[in-house]
């Protein structure tokens, strides 16, 4: 539940500064928003947090899972 929180309170702080969305990088800021960690690696790896709508991750096909 603490990441539903923090992924809400991040929406929060995105609309009052009139943001749509934010894209999270592998990194620490993405596994304290989501608890995921994953390595950076050649091709796109990003956790995109809208402030209207679910949150999703864009990864290659390998780490999917």
């Amino acid at each position: 539940m603490k990441y539903v929180s923090r992924l809400a309170t991040l929406k929060e702080l995105l609309a009052k500064d009139g943001y749509g969305a934010a894209a999270l990088v592998p990194g620490p800021n993405l596994f304290y928003l989501t608890g995921l960690s994953m390595g950076t690696s050649e091709r796109v790896t990003m956790a995109v947090v809208p402030v209207q709508g679910e949150p999703f991750i864009i990864c290659p096909m390998l780490e999917a899972e």
